[in-house]
């Protein structure tokens, strides 16, 4: 019994060192990339992000918990900007909007309040290519050590598919929407400019 016990002592110390050792070899950041393109004008595409309003088209958290209360600011773009949410799926939030590049560049500053606390930065990249517009969502956040390093290795599997909806819906979204009309030149010609063009030279 005691030499079981004495092993058991060994088995449990080991594991506990290796949880400490391993974690030192891991990213002291979480991050979760994902891109795709979609066949509208960088505008469009940048304009939907730009402001809070549009998020209800595409948002794939918001979808998750439509009883979720959203207070947005006025005005509802720009630096400066916020949106905030609770509800039972989604929790509680403040996103802030904190830098921003015309038509290339987004960045939000995201603070959890509940279930758990902790900070979350949102960034958008806009990129014009043959097919249109590469919009990337990159999410990122501290990884604390030890146990927020094994959580940010995961956090890929956890926010990743969610992000990928949210592109996927925004893309299904904006290639819906019915193209501009074309602007036309015109071609009227007033009062003055037609007697002038009548008039002998």
């Amino acid at each position: 019994m005691k030499k079981f016990l004495k092993l058991l002592v060994i088995v449990v110390v080991v594991l506990v060192a290796l949880f400490f050792i391993v974690a030192l070899f891991l990213p002291d950041e979480s991050y979760v990339e994902r891109s795709i393109v979609i066949d509208a004008p960088i505008e469009t595409v940048y304009s939907e992000v730009h402001d809070y309003n549009n998020w209800e088209h595409w948002n794939s958290w918001q979808r998750q918990d439509l009883d979720a209360e959203y207070v947005i600011s006025d005005p509802s773009y720009g630096i400066g900007a916020t949106m905030k949410w609770k509800g039972d799926t989604v929790g509680t939030a403040e996103m802030e909007r904190v830098a921003e590049t015309e038509f290339t560049y987004i960045e939000n500053s995201i603070l959890f309040i509940e279930p758990m606390s902790g900070n979350w930065q949102d960034i958008w990249k806009f990129e014009e290519v043959d097919e249109g517009t590469k919009v990337t969502m990159i999410g990122k956040a501290p990884a604390e050590y030890p146990v927020g390093r094994y959580f940010g290795v995961m956090m890929d599997g956890f926010i990743g598919p969610a992000m990928e909806d949210g592109l996927g819906f925004m893309k299904n979204y904006l290639e819906s929407l019915p193209e501009p009309e074309p602007m036309h030149a015109d071609t009227t010609m007033t009062d003055e400019e037609s007697m002038s063009m009548d008039a002998p030279n």
